[in-house]
């Protein structure tokens, strides 16, 4: 009798020491939930990937890639491991114990590429330092000159690659209207280097509230998807290398840009897969107010 009660008490502080799968250990903790995505199809992973993070795993549903799992407050990263796959690590959100986090969806695919780009204020050029800046699950702060890179992002060269991100910046002289961006380019040498991000003050009437004051719709024959057309901006005309390049965000094809006075040449690109040339279009543009919008109507793709 007395050897099955030790018994038992060995049991009980087995499983207190072990913990269940995904737990972070038995004191105060955070709840961190999200989905792991496979970048090349938007899919889940199969089989599951192994989800790590402040010591504590857990596997990915096999249904609809979704994890949970409890770690420590002090913990700052997530990792991710599937098979055929390299591992990502992405940065965490500061962590308060007793809440629930979800952190959207983290992407994966067979291969890591690097992804640089500045961001700067749209009235003076001045970098804005301290934004926040997401892509692909993962989050990074740009340094003292605007410029921000994130070492290890998915990339799939044989899938999809329109990823969307975004950068906020608020709380210093300045607050911004978040703006979002899109990597939709191929990497060269393992690195996609961004056009200028360029962000609207939040109290600025000057660019406007759109912000934009040349706007239009880019369309396409054929059903080819208009998201993501690349907008290249040259000033002077005769240019070679675009001022800054800015890109279609909404799947109706609507655009806008800001600019301030002056004559460009907008060049309007949507790449292709699988060999094809890349659709283009161009316009010449003359801003003669910074407040006052220009609408270029209907930009149709050839």
């Amino acid at each position: 009798m007395k050897r099955t009660i030790l018994g038992f008490i060995a049991l009980c502080l087995l499983l207190a020491g072990c913990g269940g799968g995904g737990g972070g250990g038995t004191g105060a903790v955070a709840r961190l939930q999200g989905y792991v995505v496979l970048v090349g199809t938007g899919t889940r992973p199969d089989p599951p990937a192994q989800v790590i993070s402040g010591g504590a795993t857990t596997q990915t549903s096999s249904s609809d890639g979704s994890f949970t799992i409890q770690v420590v407050p002090t913990t700052r990263t997530i990792k991710v491991r599937a098979t055929g796959f390299p591992e990502f690590e992405f940065t965490l959100p500061a962590l308060s114990a007793n809440q629930t986090y979800d952190l959207g969806e983290l992407y994966i695919g067979p291969q890591q590429v690097v992804v640089r780009a500045r961001v700067l204020d749209a009235l003076d050029n001045s970098p804005v330092v301290g934004a926040n800046v997401t892509l692909q699950g993962d989050r990074v702060v740009t340094d003292t000159e605007g410029r921000f890179i994130f070492n290890k992002v998915a990339y799939d060269s044989e899938g999809a690659f329109d990823s969307e991100g975004l950068v906020e910046a608020s709380g210093g002289t300045r607050s911004y209207i978040p703006q979002p961006f899109v990597v939709d380019v191929p990497p060269i040498s393992g690195e996609i280097s961004l056009p200028d991000i360029l962000m609207a003050p939040e109290s600025s009437t000057n660019p406007p509230t759109l912000p934009a004051n040349v706007t239009g719709k880019v369309t396409a024959s054929g059903g080819v998807d208009v998201l993501g057309t690349r907008i290249d901006i040259y000033r002077p005309t005769t240019a070679t290398t675009p001022l800054r390049s800015s890109f279609v965000l909404n799947a109706n094809g609507d655009f806008g840009v800001w600019l301030s006075p002056g004559v460009y040449r907008i060049q309007f690109v949507k790449t292709r897969s699988g060999g094809l040339p890349p659709l283009i279009a161009e316009r010449t543009v003359t801003v003669t107010s910074s407040t006052q919008n220009q609408n270029l109507g209907s930009v149709a793709l050839n």
